[in-house]
Order: structure tokens, then C-alpha cells, then sequence
């Protein structure tokens, strides 16, 4: 595969996208079927189209809403006998489009392009599509350790990383049923980190006297472990 830097790579994806603009050009002029389902889709079925032209590759600096200059962004213009001027931009691929627009600005643009307000659950749903919700990072990883409980194979990672969730949300009740399960599991791999997340818990459940019980249990183990020596001396003036 040829390598390409970042500018390279994004003239290429750039120009080679744009033949898409000369498809859809050629299909609206010489295809009344294509033409008329179009003309549907955007709420225009009884206008009909005079012609089109492309402005992917020429698109010019104009003034946006937000006070700055943006591009243009009409890969395709449709003029229509209803005196209107239909600007389309094309999509290149679901896989190959990429979002350089932050999910904040784009609602921002869209609430004053529309003079518009965004309802919170809508503003939600943007920004988790961005992956700009604050906890959006905790939902993809739950969502991952979850699968992760469904195969036998790593089951035991998966519980623990549901317990590391858990312990981040403040919820130990949870982490630690998830720790208990996870143990049933476990192999010599994932037990250690298993059991050293159970000494945690409970310290922060301020429990000392079962952390300090676990951290024992623990050394007799894995009695190398300085990280939890020193936990178990700090846990020895607790109780």
C-alpha cells in the first residue's frame, strides 16, 4: 500500500471523492427516474431540474454564521424551475467521511443558521455520536467489558473492568459484585489484579478492617507486592 502523510493522504481522499459529484451530476441529467426520486426525498416533487453543476473542487472561502470564513461546502447545485437553487453536499462513504466539526460547534452553527434551540436529549444524543459527552469513553468501555462477560475467555477481564467502572462511578457495592463473579472466573492472570481491586474497594468504602483482612489474604499470594505492603502498613493505622 502506497504511504501517505496526512496532506497527501487528504488531497487524495479529497479529489478521488469528488468523482462521486460527477455521478450523481450525470445520473440527475440523464436519469428522470434518479432525477424524480431526488426531488422527493428533499420535499421538491413537482418542481422539475433546468440543470446542476459541481463545486466540490471549486469551492470558495464565505462568511459562516459563526462570524468566521468557511468553505463553501456545495459539491453539487441544483437549479430548479421553481427559481430555487438546491445546495447538496455529498457524502463520500460511510466509512471514508471523516468529522473534522467539533460536536459543540456544529450545534452551535445549526441553532443559529435555524434560529433554533436544541433539545437536551437531542444535544445528548450529538454529542455521544461525537464521543464528546463527557462519559461517553465510560459507555464505550462498559460496553466493551460487557462483551468481554460473554465469552468464556476473558469473562474475568471483563468483570473487572465492570468493577473499575464501577469503582470510578462511585458505586462499590456494584464493583464488588462484579469482583465476586470475576473471581469464580478467574485465572492466575486476572485473579491477582481481581483481588488487588477488591483491597481498594473496600477502602474506599472506608472499611478498613476487611481491607486490611483482604490485603493479608492477598500478601500470602503474592507476598512480592510492595504496592500493597505499603497498603497494608497504611491500613494497620486505620484500625
Amino acid at each position: 500500500m502506497e504511504h501517505r502523510d496526512r496532506a497527501t493522504g487528504w488531497k487524495h481522499a479529497k479529489l478521488s471523492g469528488h468523482k462521486n459529484e460527477d455521478l450523481v451530476k450525470i445520473r440527475l441529467d440523464t436519469d428522470e427516474e434518479f432525477a424524480t426520486s431526488l426531488l422527493k426525498r428533499i420535499d421538491k416533487p413537482y418542481a422539475h431540474i433546468l440543470h446542476t453543476t459541481i463545486g466540490g473542487l471549486h469551492e470558495t472561502n464565505v462568511p459562516s454564521v459563526n462570524g468566521r470564513k468557511t468553505k463553501s461546502k456545495t459539491d453539487l447545485k441544483i437549479y430548479l424551475d421553481t427559481n430555487e437553487v438546491i445546495n447538496i453536499s455529498i457524502k463520500k462513504s460511510l466509512g471514508g467521511q471523516v468529522y473534522f466539526v467539533k460536536a459543540g460547534l456544529f450545534i452551535d452553527t445549526f441553532e443559529k443558521q435555524f434560529n433554533t434551540q436544541i433539545p437536551d436529549d437531542v444535544r445528548r444524543a450529538i454529542n455521544l455520536f461525537w464521543a464528546a459527552a463527557d462519559d461517553a469513553i465510560d459507555i464505550i468501555e462498559k460496553a466493551m467489558f460487557q462483551q468481554y462477560v460473554s465469552q468464556a475467555e476473558n469473562g474475568a477481564k471483563g468483570f473487572n473492568g465492570l468493577a473499575l467502572c464501577d469503582i470510578e462511578d462511585g458505586d462499590y457495592d456494584s464493583a464488588l459484585s462484579d469482583i465476586e463473579s470475576g473471581i469464580h472466573e478467574a485465572g492466575a492472570e486476572d485473579m491477582q489484579s481481581l483481588l488487588f481491586n477488591e483491597i481498594v474497594v473496600y477502602e474506599k468504602k472506608l472499611d478498613f478492617q476487611t481491607a486490611l483482612q483482604k490485603a493479608q489474604e492477598y500478601l500470602e499470594l503474592y507476598p512480592e507486592d510492595k504496592t500493597v505492603k505499603k497498603e497494608l502498613a497504611f491500613l494497620k493505622t486505620r484500625v
